[in-house]
């Protein structure tokens, strides 16, 4: 379909070294439009082509059979183009981006003036005498619906049971009760010397 803008993809006429050849071209395709007939001429390399938008299809026709025998690779664009008297230079290639302000992670390194201090140790065992909690500490039995204490002896307690365990727990509970026995009983004898 014949429209009033032609199409030139000739990759001879584009190429940076051929420039001289490009300024000739463009010089003779301005002459060729029919006496008081504008032409307006875009070449976009980016794209790799030369826009040439004529007043009137029947020159863009005249001038599309002129290059096809002179064996330039052009084709017509798919709708007629509006004219405008606005020259437009395109640049070769787009610009880059302006830098944006991006949050950046913490360097991996420590900071200047950054002094290692030792860890504070942990809190001291909360449960230093067990049985002091024997009012709270219950076992199941045999039976599921009863719990007996896992240490014996103060009958001034509730008998409702705050924290159950299993019977390895309360054992080890046990153990343990009797080991800070013997450790206060060794720090008395040492403290009498």
């Amino acid at each position: 379909m014949v429209t009033n803008t032609l199409v030139v993809t000739d990759q001879y006429l584009l190429d940076e070294a051929n420039r001289d050849v490009l300024d000739e071209f463009l010089a003779s395709v301005q002459k060729w439009g029919a006496d008081g007939e504008s032409v307006a001429v875009s070449v976009l390399r980016s794209l790799r082509r030369i826009v040439v938008i004529f007043d009137t299809p029947e020159t863009a026709q005249k001038v599309y059979q002129l290059l096809q025998s002179q064996g330039i690779r052009v084709t017509y664009s798919r709708r007629n183009s509006a004219r405008s008297e606005s020259t437009l230079d395109v640049p070769a290639r787009l610009e880059p981006p302006e830098r944006r302000v991006e949050l950046q992670s913490p360097p991996p390194s420590p900071y200047l003036g950054y002094v290692q201090e030792p860890e504070e140790p942990p809190e001291p065992i909360t449960m230093t005498e067990p049985e002091s909690f024997s009012h709270l500490l219950y076992q199941p039995t045999r039976d599921e619906a009863a719990r007996e204490r896992v240490f014996e002896g103060r009958a001034e307690e509730p008998r409702v049971p705050l924290l159950i365990v299993d019977r390895e727990e309360g054992e080890a509970l046990r153990k343990r009760q009797q080991e800070i026995e013997r450790e206060k009983l060794e720090e008395y004898k040492l403290s009498e010397r």
